[in-house]
């Protein structure tokens, strides 16, 4: 598997908003199925241009219509799915790319991302879990928060190309 950093000085007049933001966002407004819009959106993406900037900060993701260049892809953590910890493999799973996914595990991603690349000594894993004992006081807690404390430490299975 593989983390691609690009450069954040893009053209952005290449950037545009995820097809499925503004789907989702026209439906939310309309109360309306979210495919009634689906189809038009990715026909006529180039309308909505202008709101890549409330995809990136409301769903964390965009599009960019062009070539991604080598020099403009600063970093790369190479992650071997063979040595990492199956739990953080799981964590990465997550099929929902939605607002409301991005709302309530965003900050967990951008600390994961960030963790991969050397940036956080600590996996977001666990700070919740250190939450979770907080609240419930519950022994498989305290033994996540062991474990993610090691695999905070030990980082296997990562490697970080710096291309810049």
């Amino acid at each position: 598997m593989l983390v691609v950093e690009v450069a954040d000085d893009l053209d952005t007049s290449h950037l545009f908003p995820d097809e499925d933001y503004v789907a989702q966002s026209m439906a939310h407004y309309t109360q309306s199925p979210v495919i009634d819009f689906h189809n038009g959106v990715c026909a006529n993406l180039e309308d909505f241009q202008e709101h890549w900037t409330a995809s990136l900060e409301n769903m964390g993701t965009v599009a960019y219509r062009g070539a991604i260049v080598p020099d403009m892809i600063t970093r790369v953590a190479v992650l071997d799915p063979t040595k990492m910890d199956r739990s953080l493999l799981w964590s990465m799973l997550d099929p929902s790319i939605t607002p409301l996914n991005h709302m309530v595990r965003g900050a967990f991603y951008r600390g994961f991302v960030a963790w991969v690349f050397g940036e956080e000594d600590e996996l977001p894993h666990l700070k919740e879990a250190r939450t979770s004992v907080e609240r419930f006081g519950n022994k498989m807690y305290e033994k996540a928060v062991e474990t993610y404390t090691a695999l905070s430490a030990e980082r296997v299975g990562i490697t970080i190309k710096s291309l810049a």
